[in-house]
């Protein structure tokens, strides 16, 4: 991460602060560090492990701002529309580093796709808004995960679907 900000003498301050993940947050870096007299936080760049990189301006000081990486390399939509709401399971499964998950809505809804890890934690959001009806593929692309099973949980519609993938390193 690098952090720049002015301080109230005129002066810029530019920051650069690594930090690395853990099994509890796999796509998060939780970090705390002063602003000396600094009221605002100009621009913050995340360069996260997958090589995407976030542009944030702004910020104003004495917050929290939490950030996750997003995992999704991409979501289409396939010929058709789905008769009912469904969660395929993914494939390939056990996989090395990506694997396509398909997922149906026969009405415009309001989509969650999330992965937990084993012990309920989420790691990573994949979908998180309204999508019309459809049959969808999505590429998740899991390279920064460490090995293990996880569960992936579809909520459209007022129901719930969820699965088990395995990712091998």
């Amino acid at each position: 991460m690098r952090i720049k900000t002015s301080q109230s003498n005129g002066d810029w301050q530019l920051r650069e602060i690594s930090g690395q993940s853990s099994l509890a947050s796999q796509n998060e870096a939780v970090l705390h560090f002063g602003l000396g007299s600094a009221s605002v936080v100009d621009s913050l760049i995340i360069n996260w492990p997958s090589g995407s990189t976030e542009l944030f301006t702004n910020i104003q000081a004495n917050q929290k701002l939490q950030v996750s990486e997003q995992f999704v390399a991409s979501v289409e939509p396939e010929p058709g529309i789905a008769s009912e709401f469904f969660l395929a399971q993914n494939y390939p499964n056990p996989f090395i580093p990506e694997t396509t998950i398909r997922f149906g809505l026969p009405k415009t809804s309001i989509v969650t796709l999330e992965v937990f890890n084993l012990l309920g934690q989420k790691v990573s959001t994949l979908i998180n808004e309204s999508q019309p009806a459809g049959n969808y593929q999505l590429k998740l692309n899991a390279a920064d995960f460490v090995s293990g099973v996880y569960v992936y949980r579809l909520t459209a519609g007022g129901q719930v679907f969820s699965r088990k993938m395995v990712v091998l390193k």
